[in-house]
């Protein structure tokens, strides 16, 4: 507050709320978050922390609270974080069994010619392990039972998820 014309101001305050967050700190996380949303509502820092919110709201079995941090950034122009919402929207959906909204959220992230897979690839390295992971495939996998629920009389998922499945590999291991 003491300097209004920061031009960083946005990134200190995320990067504040995630060292609260680091910590275990969710008091402090949680108003430092409210405060960059209420200061920079549509930085993409801004979107990472309303997703840090929504997954901790998620984790702790508060969808209503999830659903309303999340949903808008659900509709920002940022194709990652974007998708990120929308899948874990579809992973509430899932847990409310909803099971139509939820496939239809996986659907869409699977489908957003804007997030390819290559900029979806996120790598984690557990001291051992090189592992790599897709939002894309994720969504794909957990469409499984969305889809299962949906369509329990008369099934066609070969189909279907051959013409979902953003790649071969993808539509191989789905099957």
């Amino acid at each position: 507050e003491e300097f209004p014309g920061f031009d960083k101001r946005a990134k200190t305050l995320y990067l504040l709320a995630l060292s609260y967050k680091s910590i275990d700190e969710l008091p402090g996380f949680f108003k430092v978050a409210r405060q960059l949303i209420g200061e920079s509502p549509t930085e993409q820092v801004t979107y990472r922390v309303q997703l840090l919110m929504g997954q901790n709201h998620n984790d702790h079995g508060e969808y209503t609270e999830a659903e309303g941090v999340v949903s808008p950034v659900a509709k920002c122009a940022v194709a990652f974080e974007r998708n990120q919402a929308i899948y874990l929207l579809g992973l509430i959906a899932l847990r409310k069994e909803d099971f139509r909204r939820a496939l239809e959220y996986f659907e869409t992230v699977i489908t957003d010619d804007a997030f390819t897979i290559e900029d979806n690839e996120v790598r984690v390295s557990l001291k051992t392990k090189n592992l790599r992971m897709s939002l894309k495939r994720e969504a794909l996998l957990d469409s499984i039972l969305a889809y299962t629920n949906v369509y329990m009389e008369n099934p066609d998922p070969v189909h279907y998820y051959l013409n979902l499945a953003p790649t071969e590999v993808l539509f191989q291991e789905v099957l």
